[in-house]
């Protein structure tokens, strides 16, 4: 005979949401005319303002979030990711006008980047550990296999 448990197990927290449609509207018309008016620069602050709107409108167990994310912060980390993605486009372009012009075959930076790239994840996966004990079935074809894609498939089911 089991126990009977002290204290009822607790219920599900509740959550609701408080907002009204009209704000949210008029938030986001308002949004979208700023965008059109700063060809679209404006979308980090509307993006700012939209989250601030739904996370003090959602309140969880009684208790609302507080959104403290400001516009400029998405703005710099937007412009930090161009930094780094448009070098590495700008090179790949020049260098596949490169291959054309010397007729090379001209999608080898593309396909040697992704293989850098590849051993990198690879890399990685190895140094997390393999994942044999949660697919078993899987692990085994891919000792068996020996193939790239059903090793980097097994990472992912981890």
């Amino acid at each position: 005979m089991s126990p009977v448990p002290a204290h009822p197990p607790p219920l599900p927290t509740p959550a609701s949401f408080s907002g009204n449609r009209g704000e949210f509207f008029h938030l986001v018309t308002r949004g979208a005319g700023l965008e059109f008016l700063t060809f679209g620069f404006y979308r980090f602050w509307l993006a700012t303002d939209i989250r601030r709107h739904l996370w003090s409108n959602t309140h969880i167990d009684g208790d609302a979030a507080e959104y403290t994310g400001r516009g400029k912060e998405l703005l710099i980390g937007f412009l930090i990711a161009l930094a780094i993605i448009v070098p590495v486009y700008l090179a790949y372009f020049i260098a596949g006008l490169e291959a054309e012009r010397v007729r090379a075959f001209a999608s080898f930076p593309l396909v040697a980047f992704f293989y850098v790239l590849g051993q990198f994840v690879c890399s990685a996966r190895d140094a997390l550990g393999p994942a044999d004990a949660a697919h078993p079935r899987l692990a085994a074809a891919v000792a068996c296999s020996g193939t790239r894609a059903l090793q980097d498939a097994a990472f992912l089911l981890r």
